[in-house]
């Protein structure tokens, strides 16, 4: 198929497609071209695609899922290493989640400081 196709499918930009390309997120085997010159996009770059927006969801950034990505769709990625990977990830996103608590709370304090000061100077 070709990119526009990929991105129709996808519900995604033909730029987006051309970004992965960029960033050898795909493997050789999912483009390849066609005697007119076109690229032409396998059912494995479809599937691919399937899994980076999985990994996204799950917080990968592009980068990680270009070092890790492979491993994990080829199967070479031992069970024991897919779950070391997830726990890593866990445990950023639950640092994350402190600082996104911490920070909630400086703005309530800040807030609350703010509408007190508002209603005294009524």
């Amino acid at each position: 198929m070709q990119i526009g196709e990929l991105a129709r499918r996808h519900g995604m930009s033909t730029a987006m497609i051309r970004h992965y390309e960029r960033l050898d997120l795909f493997d050789p085997d999912h483009v390849v071209r066609a005697p007119n010159g076109y690229r032409e996009f396998t059912e494995g770059a479809s599937a691919r695609i399937r899994l980076i927006r999985i990994g996204q969801q799950a917080g990968f950034s592009l980068r990680q899922m270009r070092t890790e990505l492979a491993h994990w769709a080829d199967g070479t990625m031992a069970p024991e290493e897919r779950a070391a990977l997830l726990r890593r990830q866990l445990a950023t996103i639950e640092a994350k989640l402190r600082e996104l608590r911490a920070s909630r709370r400086l703005i309530r304090a800040r807030l609350t400081e703010l509408d007190g000061a508002e209603r005294a100077a009524r």
